[in-house]
């Protein structure tokens, strides 16, 4: 990688860093542990879950929506290495619906973390 991109990118990750720390303020995010936190893996969870929240936002069934952000969620945890529960569903969402958005979400988190393993393929 050449100078100039590795410098486009320490930019990138530092304003994405910056939006992280005020996102976590504003939502009041607290770091438990004391490991130094990996600026990448914030940078890219702050940008899945903007793209995540906006994708559950355009979903007007309430169970739909609900599942939804509840599977990010569940995504979002996977990717901070911490213990998640999978995802129950309400017996109203259908399950081409449920495949629709465990689809979508699965991809979006591909797209950030593709180093980790997809939530609903695990047992």
């Amino acid at each position: 990688m050449c100078k100039c991109a590795q410098r486009a990118l320490a930019q990138k990750t530092r304003i994405y860093t910056s939006q992280l720390v005020k996102f976590s303020f504003l939502v009041g995010i607290r770091m438990r542990s004391t490991e130094a936190f990996n600026v990448e893996i914030g940078a890219a969870l702050l940008r899945f879950n903007e793209e995540a929240v906006l994708y559950c936002r355009r979903i007007s069934d309430a169970d739909a929506h609900e599942y939804a952000m509840d599977y990010a969620r569940m995504l979002r945890s996977r990717a901070k290495g911490l213990e998640f529960e999978r995802t129950h569903f309400s017996a109203h969402l259908l399950e081409p619906d449920r495949n629709l958005i465990e689809g979508t979400l699965d991809r979006m988190y591909r797209k950030y973390f593709a180093t980790y393993r997809v939530a609903s393929k695990l047992p």
